[in-house]
């Protein structure tokens, strides 16, 4: 049995590539923005995921819930902080930050906050972030429905590089593989939102530990799946190798 014959080798154009999936990247998050729009407002459940455009409005408070105050216990608050969020204009739910063992001498101190989701009475909640998966969903969907016509989505068009050129289910099938990592955190934010336990002390840690593991996974993922190959075969990664695609540019 013959071996099938590898993808011929193109250079890389790793900038190039970085920067129409950066292109492709922002359009699709702003479609999931305003799909997410008349969903989102003073709501405590819904909320948009963290944005380089946000920004809060915090005010101090001198008294918590005792379901806030739980999270840091035994310790006390030395001091609070209500922040209203919003993504541009929109709102996108109110966080308190405590913050808790503080600790001076004469030459150091030190001391410990933590920043938690609360509802409008101030308790806390586990907020429900679903802009990563429909932003996934809108970028393999969409990317792979501009491949399978042109072999260029439009951050591709607007770098000249192109992919010769898949059917439909081949794209979809590219596309996935190259979004993976992203798809899994993406779902595994998504049901945690939706499944997660709703005791805060465990959240927390669950949420500490997610965040270590998918760390780890993401930059696994980035060196075997993206950077390895891209060194070692000239640009074709390991999905376009496994699908007989490559991708040129002019």
């Amino acid at each position: 049995m013959t071996e099938a014959a590898s993808p011929p080798e193109h250079p890389s154009f790793f900038w190039p590539r970085l920067v129409a999936f950066a292109v492709d990247y922002i359009l699709a998050s702003a479609i999931s923005l305003l799909i997410l729009i008349p969903f989102t407002g003073d709501t405590d459940r819904l909320r948009l995921g963290p944005a380089l455009l946000g920004s809060s409005d915090c005010d101090p408070i001198t008294s918590a819930p005792a379901t806030l105050l739980a999270v840091i216990a035994p310790s006390q608050p030395a001091a609070g902080l209500l922040c209203s969020n919003r993504v541009l204009w929109i709102a996108n739910g109110q966080t308190i930050t405590l913050v808790y063992d503080v600790t001076r001498t004469e030459h150091t101190s030190s001391q410990k906050s933590i920043t938690i989701p609360v509802d409008a009475l101030g308790n806390p909640i586990t907020p429900l972030m679903p802009q990563g998966a429909i932003t996934c969903a809108i970028l393999t969907l969409g990317s792979a429905i501009f491949l399978s016509h042109s072999g260029q989505t439009p951050g591709k068009r607007l770098l000249r590089l192109r992919v010769h050129t898949p059917s439909l289910p081949k794209a979809i099938l590219r596309e996935t593989l190259k979004l993976l990592p992203y798809l899994l955190i993406a779902a595994a934010t998504l049901a945690f939102g939706l499944y997660g336990p709703r005791s805060y002390d465990l959240l927390h840690l669950l949420t500490l530990k997610m965040l270590l593991i998918g760390g780890l996974a993401w930059t696994l993922a980035l060196i075997g799946l993206y950077l390895l190959p891209i060194l070692r075969w000239r640009g074709a990664t390991l999905y376009d190798r496994w699908l007989g695609l490559s991708v040129t540019r002019g």
